[in-house]
């Protein structure tokens, strides 16, 4: 038996932080494409009954939520402006233990920290952290390359026709100067 009173708020200590880590998790790494539709992945078991669900961003300092969710029904006036219209569950009704977050029309500035949050019935809150990072496909970027750029090869071959027209024209000039009788004869 632990008599120590310091000795007692160690241990207390220890199951608390050990009680903590066993509810959230190492983060999630996801990678999407810029205006694609991503899923950022939070489940919990099917059986379970979810009181509050909360979708944030960390960097969004509490100014609003990407989806709030309290027993029975969606929050709407808690969700942050630049995320309406943008976000949805993958299971609207909740009941099979998927709580990912559907995000839609991704772009650069969506990178970052994901948390989804939620209580259950014995009042426990669990978290499991997504970390997205967004890039822009090659393929989408060629759409948007300003097409009155000339690619180098291009423009060095048209460079190098350009001088050989230009030396053309200037010997033609110079034989077409030049008298008939100032030729060189052929012995």
């Amino acid at each position: 038996m632990v008599r120590s009173r310091p000795l007692r708020l160690l241990l207390l200590l220890v199951l608390w932080s050990h009680a903590l880590e066993s509810h959230s998790e190492a983060p999630h790494r996801q990678v999407a494409l810029v205006d694609e539709a991503c899923e950022l992945a939070c489940s919990v078991d099917q059986s379970s009954k979810v009181m509050v669900l909360q979708w944030s961003r960390p960097e969004l300092d509490r100014s609003g939520y990407l989806l709030f969710y309290r027993h029975p029904h969606i929050q709407s006036h808690y969700q942050h402006p630049d995320y309406r219209a943008r976000v949805q569950l993958k299971d609207q009704g909740l009941d099979h233990g998927d709580l990912s977050l559907v995000l839609k029309n991704v772009t650069l500035k969506d990178s970052g920290t994901y948390e989804c949050r939620l209580m259950l019935e014995d009042k426990m809150w669990r978290r499991t952290t997504v970390q997205l990072t967004v890039i822009d496909a090659p393929e989408k970027r060629a759409d948007r390359v300003d097409r009155s750029r000339v690619p180098l090869p291009a423009a060095a071959l048209l460079l190098m026709m350009l001088i050989l027209m230009t030396l053309c024209v200037v010997v033609l000039k110079r034989r077409a100067r030049q008298p008939d009788g100032a030729q060189t004869e052929e012995v």
